[in-house]
């Protein structure tokens, strides 16, 4: 995310969240064969997602830097530390420290972006899951009939 990648993954997830949307929408008109192949393809989506998001914390705790579940377990603390952290010693930091902050701060970044990635899975494949489950109990109650 260093010089200025920011806006562009913000900007990447914020149209994969309308992506997300959309089939989500367009999953009321589906018939139950392609609405059970498209939970099922969203919900392995979020498995690879999820796996990917597993190995890259590996390797970001080999790297030095915060594993990725602390994020995922206290993100508003952390978010406090940084916080704390940087208008404490903002006035002692020389440039080249600075600029090693800023990459920290960035990294942070990528990784809550990639929890609100896999935030957004979860919620498609659980509004997936209700419009299928819907399905069925229409289909139960029109048999009972």
């Amino acid at each position: 995310m260093a010089n200025g990648d920011g806006s562009s993954t913000i900007q990447t997830l914020a149209e994969r969240a309308d992506r997300a949307a959309d089939r989500v929408k367009a999953a009321a008109t589906k018939d139950r064969a392609a609405l059970e192949q498209q939970v099922k393809d969203v919900d392995a989506a979020a498995k690879e997602k999820a796996a990917k998001a597993l190995q890259d914390a590996v390797e970001v705790e080999q790297g030095g830097i915060r594993r990725w579940n602390e994020i995922q377990q206290s993100w508003e603390a952390h978010m406090d530390r940084i916080r704390a952290d940087f208008a404490a010693k903002k006035a002692d930091l020389d440039a080249k420290h600075l600029a090693n902050r800023a990459d920290d701060r960035e990294l942070d970044a990528i990784e809550a972006i990639g929890f609100a990635e896999e935030a957004i899975e979860g919620a498609e494949y659980a509004a997936l899951e209700a419009i299928l489950a819907r399905l069925e109990a229409d289909e139960a109650e029109a048999r009972a009939s």
